[in-house]
C-alpha cells in the first residue's frame, strides 16, 4: 500500500504557520539576516555585442554590464542576456549562474531559445566571491562594513539581491511578460533564489533546484546535511545569528515550509534528484506538501496537488501553485530541469 505522507508529515511537529510578515521576518532575523536599507541606482551597457557563434536564431546572446551605485560608490556586475524583441512579450527567467558563461551543462542556452523564454544572467562569483571575503564584487557598497551586526545578510543575501536588480533592468524591455518571471537557481543558488522569491514578489515563479538544507528541505527529520554542517562549511552565506543553531539543532520557532509559504500566492517549483541524499529529497518533497497547506488555508489556492503520494524518480506535480519534481541522476542542474521548469512558466 502507498505510504500517505501526511501521516508521516505529522510525525515531524512543524511550527504552526504565522502570517506572512512574521514567517519572512523571522527568517530573516534569525538565518538569512536583512538586506541594508540603501538608496540605489543602475546603469546598463552592451559590453561587447552578441556572444559568437550564440546566436539562436532571433534570440541573440549579448554580454552586458550594470553599473550599481548607491552613496558608497559604483561597482560593475557583468551579465548576460538572451532576449528576443520582436513585438512580442515572453516569459523571463533571472538564472544565478554556477558556470561563467553559456552554453554549459547548467546552462542550455539553445534549448532555452528554442522553448522561447527570455533570460538574463550573471555568474554569482562576479557579485561575490564565494568566501568570507566581505570585499570584493558588489559587497562593498552593498554591505561597506561587511557583516557588523548579527542579523546582516549573508552571501546568499548579496546573491539574491542582484538577482533583483537584473529584474529592474529586464522590467524596461519591452519584450518582457511582467505577470511570468521566475527566478531559478542550484544548490546554494536553489536556496538564493528562494530567498530572492520571498523577498521580491516582482518574481512570479521560483525555481530552486536540488536547494536542500536551508533552502527546500525540512530541517525536522532530514536524513541528509544538517545545519551543523552547513554553518561550519559557509557559515558566510546566512546572518551571525543563525550559527547558534549549529549548537543548538533545529530552530524551535521555524522549519523551511516557512520559506516556501512566503512565496504565496505566488508559484514555487522545486526540483530534487533521487540519488542526492544530502539535500534528502523526501525532505523536500514534505516541505512543498507542508507549504502547500498555506496556499489553500490563507488564499484558497490549489498547493501541491497530489502531494500525499511519494514521487518516483522521473516523477512530477506540476497541477498546484506548488509543484515537484524528482529526477533520476545526482546532483546537477540538467536539461531536464529546465525543461520542466520552461514548461510550468509557459503552462
Amino acid at each position: 500500500m502507498e505510504q500517505d505522507l501526511r501521516a508521516l508529515l505529522a510525525q515531524r511537529k512543524l511550527p504552526a504557520f504565522r502570517s506572512r510578515e512574521e514567517m519572512k521576518n523571522l527568517l530573516l532575523r534569525e538565518e538569512y539576516g536583512y538586506f541594508p536599507d540603501l538608496p540605489f541606482s543602475f546603469a546598463v551597457r552592451d559590453a561587447g555585442g552578441v556572444c559568437a557563434p550564440l546566436v539562436c536564431g532571433k534570440w541573440p546572446y549579448h554580454k552586458m554590464e550594470m553599473t550599481l551605485t548607491t552613496e558608497y560608490g559604483s561597482r560593475t556586475l557583468p551579465f548576460t542576456r538572451l532576449y528576443c524583441d520582436d513585438g512580442e512579450k515572453r516569459p523571463l527567467i533571472i538564472y544565478i549562474d554556477f558556470n561563467q558563461g553559456a552554453p554549459s551543462p547548467y546552462y542550455p542556452v539553445e534549448l532555452v531559445a528554442e522553448r522561447g523564454v527570455n533570460v538574463l544572467s550573471f555568474y554569482y562569483t562576479d557579485a561575490a566571491s564565494d568566501d568570507g571575503d566581505f570585499s570584493n564584487g558588489i559587497v562593498p557598497i552593498f554591505l561597506p562594513q561587511g557583516q557588523n551586526t548579527d542579523d546582516a545578510c549573508g552571501k546568499l543575501g548579496v546573491w539574491a539581491f542582484c538577482a533583483s536588480r537584473l529584474l529592474d533592468y529586464a522590467l524596461t524591455l519591452p519584450g518582457i511578460d511582467a505577470t511570468r518571471v521566475g527566478v531559478l537557481g542550484h544548490s546554494r543558488l536553489g536556496k538564493t533564489a528562494l530567498v530572492a522569491g520571498m523577498l521580491d514578489e516582482r518574481f512570479t515563479y521560483v525555481f530552486p533546484n536540488d536547494s536542500g538544507c536551508c533552502g527546500d528541505a525540512l530541517f525536522r527529520g532530514n536524513t541528509g546535511e544538517q545545519i551543523s554542517d552547513i554553518v561550519r562549511s559557509f557559515p558566510f552565506w546566512f546572518c551571525k545569528n543563525f550559527h547558534k543553531y549549529a549548537q543548538t539543532g533545529v530552530p524551535e520557532a521555524f522549519d523551511q515550509h516557512y520559506l516556501l509559504a512566503c512565496i504565496a500566492p505566488r508559484r514555487v517549483h522545486t526540483g530534487a534528484a533521487e540519488q542526492d541524499g544530502w539535500a534528502d529529497p523526501l525532505s523536500q518533497q514534505l516541505s512543498c506538501l507542508a507549504a502547500g497547506e498555506y496556499w489553500q488555508t490563507e488564499y484558497g489556492l490549489p498547493g501541491l496537488v497530489d502531494g500525499a503520494r511519494r514521487v518516483p524518480a522521473g516523477g512530477a506535480l506540476t497541477q498546484g501553485f506548488v509543484a515537484y519534481h524528482l529526477r533520476a541522476g545526482l546532483h546537477q542542474l540538467s536539461y531536464h530541469d529546465w525543461e520542466l521548469y520552461i514548461g510550468y512558466i509557459k503552462k
